[in-house]
């Protein structure tokens, strides 16, 4: 279903309801579960068969090559990437253009999905025109020739926002100024823009922003998933950090401002793509339990990231499909810690079957040797995908999420109906000094999960070992679909 928000954006931008809302996913029938597989941003140095590299589109790149190289990728799993055919003229093209054809462009005809919306639009028209005709041209000849996709990503991070537009004054100005903006002020009920700029003055910047994502979201799907689905029906498309979100679950963002309160996010193409890169930065000045400040520790940089995915799937059916970044990631809070792990194994049971892996290349020894990402990191990521599907078959799958881990707990539990029974994956908090083995007993008759705070009685659970151990900070356990698990604080 097409949100409220997207319904004012198609009317503003002069488009068709019926159009914006038929760019919706096709969902997968309970009995189509896929395998667990990464969609990645770099090859590894090794040979994975969980992992698939993407095919990178570029301005100069021809129908012929693209084809070429995804032929090679597996069958269900044909994956293009753009890096640059999504991207209108970089300003230095722009000057070298204007050099060589002595025409001038306007900064209004400069505007689009271009690498500086600081410049000031927020209306991409020329730019949705020029990238529409781009698409459709690239991928008719593509079709035309036999070329397949199942998958089609990008990671287009630019936008409208207040922080996209550097919070200039002469930028907002500009935009107040343009005839097109009384619509959009009308929409806000915004009697001064400079409350947008000036956003420590208030929530409006919250509400500008609230309203432009959607806005950005359509104008990509205009230009770039309208061409690819004329001609690729049943592509699976996302854009980097586009999502839904239940706002009952006020999760901010990794700075600790407060967008859920009047967004519910929006997803370019029919994919969900959070980035669960278990980071955060001034998020942790808030107390998000109500009484102690979120620290930037392990176990909540994991449950942080957690909490997007679970309100994604409870907000929306459409497929989600996460970025993790690869474990040395700097910013990631879990990159010395079993806990990486134990998020793709919780995001799996959540109702992710296809992630996308941020592994580039970029990161080298010469830099910082605590960050470099070496084959190791993308074996492990192999090595939990394999686990995966050594332990969850392909019958029918029902995440049994139904709220996000709360903020004050110490543990993680995540369950899933798995044909006729139900499989979890159990976290708790750990100290350095702990072992998984000292919060769990079993009989015959259940499986007891006991930490500090909780003690949970699964009955007539089993405890599974993998043939590979991959985490010491987290089990698998096993039960009928009947046993539901008894939680005592």
């Amino acid at each position: 279903m097409i949100n409220q928000q997207e319904r004012v954006i198609s009317r503003l931008l002069g488009g068709s309801v019926v159009a914006v809302a038929m760019l919706g996913a096709t969902m997968l029938s309970a009995g189509q579960a896929k395998q667990y597989k990464a969609l990645a941003w770099a090859k590894s140095k090794e040979k994975h068969d969980n992992i698939i590299p993407f095919v990178w589109v570029y301005k100069l790149s021809t129908p012929e090559k693209i084809k070429a190289q995804v032929d090679k990728q597996p069958p269900g799993y044909k994956t293009i990437f753009s890096w640059e055919l999504h991207r209108k003229y970089f300003p230095k093209q722009i000057q070298r253009l204007e050099q060589r054809t002595g025409k001038k462009y306007t900064q209004q005809q400069m505007a689009g999905l271009s690498d500086n919306p600081a410049d000031g639009s927020v209306w991409w028209d020329n730019g949705v025109a020029t990238v529409g005709k781009r698409f459709d041209e690239f991928f008719k000849k593509y079709h035309q020739l036999g070329g397949t996709m199942d998958y089609f990503i990008l990671d287009f991070e630019k936008g409208m926002s207040n922080w996209s537009l550097k919070n200039k004054k002469a930028v907002f100005d500009k935009i107040a100024q343009d005839p097109r903006f009384a619509p959009i002020k009308k929409e806000l009920s915004l009697s001064d823009i400079r409350d947008v700029y000036n956003w420590r003055s208030g929530e409006t910047y919250l509400k500008w922003n609230a309203f432009m994502r959607p806005r950005v979201a359509t104008y990509i799907n205009q230009a770039i998933y309208a061409p690819i689905k004329k001609y690729y029906p049943k592509v699976e498309m996302s854009n980097y950090n586009y999502y839904y979100h239940r706002q009952q679950d006020k999760i901010p963002g990794v700075n600790g401002h407060k967008s859920y309160k009047y967004s519910k996010g929006s997803i370019v193409g029919n994919s969900q793509a959070p980035a669960l890169y278990c980071s955060f930065m001034q998020l942790s000045r808030l107390k998000l339990d109500g009484s102690n400040k979120y620290a930037p520790t392990p176990f909540n940089g994991f449950r942080y990231s957690l909490n997007i995915a679970r309100s994604a799937v409870l907000a929306s059916n459409r497929p989600l499909t996460p970025w993790i970044s690869h474990k040395n990631y700097r910013n990631s809070l879990v990159r010395e810690s079993d806990l990486y792990q134990e998020l793709i194994f919780h995001l799996a049971l959540t109702g992710v079957d296809t992630f996308l892996l941020w592994n580039p290349n970029v990161w080298t020894k010469g830099s910082d040797p605590k960050f470099y990402r070496d084959a190791a990191q993308d074996r492990l990521v192999n090595d939990c995908l394999t686990q995966l599907n050594e332990l969850i078959t392909t019958g029918k799958r029902k995440t049994l999420v139904k709220n996000i881990v709360s903020w004050g707990a110490d543990y993680a539990l995540t369950g899933m109906q798995l044909n006729g029974s139900t499989i979890w994956r159990f976290t708790p908090r750990m100290k350095a000094t702990e072992k998984i083995s000292n919060f769990i007993s079993a009989d015959k008759s259940k499986v007891v999960l006991k930490t500090a705070t909780t003690t949970i009685t699964i009955p007539l659970g089993k405890i599974i070992t993998p043939k590979q151990e991959l985490s010491g900070q987290g089990v698998w356990i096993v039960a009928p679909l009947n046993a539901t698990p008894v939680v005592k604080k």
